[in-house]
């Protein structure tokens, strides 16, 4: 018999963007809408959102979840700015999407945060070869620097061209587009391009009714 894992423990229906830093980008629903669902609810969240995603292992999952049950405002502090990064992050995706230049907050914002990033992490020799490793002071940051690195990847020239927005009426999630063709449109097919689908359906049938 095959066991099912648990509901926290399976693989986000929602991680469509094709790369971690998109995917990040899309952990809220009808940004600024009076619908607006944030899944990155608290530092909780955020570590459940890393672990689900794949970009944390359970046993530093278990190590942060500890820290943040002892310093808790500390915690609350690095949710904060993870929602400020995305938020810059998504703002530049919109902006170039848009064909406006960046605002020079929000550049300066993920800039630091890539800094901060990659002065925690350090090659060290672990007597088979050189391998990253954390050197951060503080462990509860982590997740920060995990998402500024996928954001920075995300965002360099090779990618950002390909980054693209749904094309959904409400859906501002974004994706990276990898296929040759730079065709595609929505987050996924089964729900803002079936959701379209549908609208076209009903606008070509409401003028057939007409005539």
């Amino acid at each position: 018999m095959r066991i099912q894992p648990r509901a926290d423990e399976r693989r986000l229906a929602w991680v469509v963007g094709g790369h971690l830093g998109a995917d990040f980008l899309n952990t809220v629903d009808a940004r600024g809408e009076a619908g607006q669902r944030e899944h990155l609810l608290g530092y909780p969240g955020l570590l459940r959102w890393m672990g689900r995603a794949g970009a944390m292992g359970p046993s530093e999952l278990r190590l942060l979840r500890a820290a943040a049950t002892a310093q808790p405002r500390a915690a609350e502090r690095v949710h904060f700015e993870a929602i400020e990064l995305r938020e810059a992050a998504h703002r530049i995706v919109v902006a170039r999407a848009a064909g406006r230049a960046a605002n020079g907050g929000d550049v300066a914002l993920v800039e630091q945060a890539l800094e901060h990033a990659r002065a925690a992490r350090l090659l060290k020799w672990n007597g088979r070869g050189f391998a990253l490793r954390w050197c951060d002071s503080n462990a509860l940051r982590r997740p920060l620097f995990v998402a500024a690195l996928a954001l920075a990847d995300l965002l360099e020239p090779a990618n950002l061209v390909r980054v693209h927005i749904c094309g959904g009426e409400t859906c501002d999630w974004v994706f990276l587009d990898l296929s040759p063709t730079q065709r595609r449109r929505w987050c996924h097919m089964s729900a803002c391009g079936n959701r379209a689908k549908v609208r076209r359906f009903r606008v070509r049938r409401a003028g057939l009714e007409r005539n």
